[in-house]
């Protein structure tokens, strides 16, 4: 595995994280998505 570090300029740059999680909800395993959004600004 390796780092490699980027730079860019403020506003730039963004990053999209997606996973799946395993759920129960009444009783019946589910899988739900979620997702987080993250920019740069400095």
């Amino acid at each position: 595995m390796a780092f490699v570090p980027l730079m860019f300029a403020p506003g730039k740059a963004s990053q999209f994280d997606f996973s799946h999680e395993d759920v129960e909800i009444a009783g019946r395993p589910v899988r739900v998505a979620d997702g987080a959004l993250q920019t740069r600004r400095s």
